[in-house]
């Protein structure tokens, strides 16, 4: 069984899940204390329709002759032809059911369609057994509700447990902190339930996240250097003291001069990202150089989030 969750805050988007597919005979669907049998550990329950919209699953993958993987594909042409969200989830929603009634199953599956059409509001429509369960970021686009949020699927009662009622700081947590927070939870979650009477090991593997922004859109998190907390503001001068940053580390991809984390001299400050550019960072005798090679697509995504943020700052 999946556990899987999406967070929603103004600053984006962060999708995750564990990666187990298993398999169970008629009839034990239900019975997370029945026999199982593990087909593969590397699932993918996180699927990119465009660069702007994702779904996120939990349920059933195959079912007779009905595969997941055709509705994922149809949704990924509706998308790319500019369908909404909500008409991409209430297709898949009756897609999935018409598949399910036919067997005779009940419509016990979750979703979540997430991602950005309006401008640069995120917005996620969420699904539980067959019905829209509620939405979250930005909920009705005519009167500029925005609602953010955590919203779980597969094992819920797992992460309730875990969380034991508390609520996350949404509006003060960077994105990449968040991203570490649903990583956290997902892990803690499948490795808590094998200790719990009745539930075994129906979720493992490595948890796979995406992160989607105004910017740019990461299908999977990079794995940084731990003390590169970038993403913070982005800009060359302290937004404390209004000094120009000096430069602590400079990042280089693939041997190329990609950024430099500056901070400045004043104790108030944090440690922030800039371009190699910036007009107003002081290298320091004693930076640091980081050597990474990252697939092209992230790096890609990095270089794209340091344009729009110079583009920002000029405009």
């Amino acid at each position: 069984m999946t556990i899987a969750m999406t967070v929603v805050t103004k600053q984006g988007i962060v999708m995750g899940s564990e990666s187990r597919t298993i398999e169970v005979e008629r009839g034990m669907e239900e019975n997370y204390g029945g026999d199982f049998k593990v087909v593969l550990d590397d699932n993918q329950k996180i699927h990119q329709l465009t660069d702007r919209i994702a779904i996120c699953t939990s349920g059933y993958a195959r079912v007779g002759d009905w595969w997941q993987s055709h509705e994922i594909d149809e949704l990924k042409k509706m998308a790319q032809n500019g369908v909404k969200i909500n008409e991409l989830a209430k297709h898949y929603n009756g897609k999935v059911c018409q598949a399910l009634e036919k067997h005779n199953l009940k419509p016990k599956f979750g979703f979540i369609i997430a991602g950005y059409e309006h401008k640069s509001y995120p917005c996620a429509v969420c699904y539980a057994h067959g019905k829209e369960d509620f939405k979250l970021g930005l909920t009705d686009p005519s009167t500029g509700s925005f609602q953010s949020g955590m919203h779980v699927i597969g094992r819920l009662e797992i992460v309730r447990k875990l969380l034991a009622d508390e609520t996350p700081d949404y509006n003060n947590l960077s994105i990449f902190e968040v991203a570490g927070f649903v990583e956290l939870c997902i892990t803690a979650g499948y490795k808590f339930q094998r200790y719990l009477v009745g539930h075994h090991e129906e979720s493992a593997g490595p948890v796979k996240l995406l992160v989607m922004t105004p910017w740019y859109s990461l299908p999977t998190f990079p794995k940084l250097d731990t003390e590169l907390n970038f993403l913070r503001n982005g800009i060359s001068e302290c937004i404390n003291c209004g000094s120009p940053m000096r430069a602590v580390k400079q990042i280089k991809v693939d041997g190329e001069h990609l950024f430099y984390l500056a901070k400045c001299d004043c104790a108030n400050s944090d440690v922030s990202v800039i371009g190699p550019n910036s007009p107003r960072v002081r290298e320091a005798d004693d930076m640091k150089v980081i050597e990474l090679t990252l697939p092209e697509y992230t790096k890609k995504a990095l270089e794209e989030h340091l344009l729009c943020r110079n583009e920002d700052q000029v405009r």
